[in-house]
């Protein structure tokens, strides 16, 4: 680096009216070289788990690799990736069964492919993990999409095809109509679910869910409706109610259900405040097997807050 100074001044004078300096650089220092690929950050990595039982040893190694990252420069479009296997959940309950997927997100469409959960609606279809594709796009006020699945986890179901259709309006409402088709072992019987759905913003402090849906098994049809409000009042006041109502004939993710409650808040001043509510449980989900449920339940409730 090569620094220049100057002054300027008036002849038999000491004191300089002006001065000025100015840095030259002759040698540039080391610069980053420039990185042209856009990278996903990803890693590797490996267990083994053991189990000793009745004198038998069940072992296993799992290896995984997994990443994450953006492939743009404005991160519109994300891509994420898992590839875990041999399963080990067989050996023990603490070990990962195998899992492969890639999904893509972008601005007006999302793509998965590979081991996932797959969600319709909370009638047809609710959570259901399996193996397949999974499309949806968004075009102006409309958002559609479907998927493919073979349940891995429920082998009452043999595969799944579902597609649904959703239109937004206003500030925050929307409609969506939904179609699953199911087919049932070991006879590969057909089970079809339609159904529409609502969600409707009254006010900055009211919204309303509803959802009915129809399902067709043979010669058996079912019914099943579902609704959620929630509001609130010169918040003072805030109030949650739900209900879902599944008949025994109904062949969605609920069967033969009752599932309903009520919450209350009032806020009495600036510390205190009251809560009550009730709700009551009985149902028949259609859960993987991995997971458990308790099928009836009632509670009741009250108390006083303070802060």
């Amino acid at each position: 680096v090569l620094n220049i100074y100057a002054n300027a001044g008036i002849s038999n004078t000491e004191k300089p009216i002006a001065f000025a300096s100015a840095a030259a650089q002759l040698i540039p220092p080391k610069e980053k070289a420039d990185d042209r690929y856009l990278r996903i950050p990803s890693y590797v990595e490996t267990s083994y788990i053991g189990r000793y039982h009745n004198q038998t040893l069940m072992a296993g190694w799992q290896i995984e690799a997994s990443g994450s990252g953006y492939f743009d420069d404005k991160q519109k479009h994300q891509l994420e990736y898992r590839l875990r296997g041999p399963d080990t959940y067989y050996i023990s309950s603490i070990g990962n069964y195998e899992e492969y997927f890639i999904t893509y997100a972008g601005p007006n469409v999302k793509t998965m492919l590979g081991d996932g959960s797959y969600r319709l609606s909370w009638l047809t279809e609710y959570s259901r993990y399996g193996r397949g594709a999974y499309i949806e796009a968004k075009i102006n006020r409309w958002r559609v999409g479907g998927f493919y699945t073979q349940p891995r986890f429920y082998p009452e179901i043999k595969d799944e095809i579902a597609g649904f259709a959703e239109y937004h309006f206003g500030k925050a409402n929307k409609i969506r109509a939904n179609f699953l088709n199911k087919r049932l072992n070991p006879f590969s019987t057909n089970a079809v679910v339609s159904g529409l759905e609502g969600y409707f913003t009254l006010s900055s402090h009211t919204k309303i869910e509803t959802e009915y849906a129809r399902s067709q098994l043979e010669k058996r049809s079912g019914n099943a409706f579902r609704a959620n409000i929630t509001s609130a009042i010169a918040d003072k006041i805030a109030v949650n109610g739900y209900i879902i109502f599944a008949d025994k004939d109904f062949s969605g993710y609920y069967r033969n259900s009752l599932y309903y409650g009520a919450d209350l808040h009032y806020k009495i001043n600036r510390h205190w405040s009251l809560n009550a509510g009730t709700s009551k449980t009985s149902y028949n989900l259609s859960l993987d097997t991995l997971f458990t449920q308790s099928p009836a339940r009632t509670n009741h409730y009250a108390g006083i807050g303070y802060r």
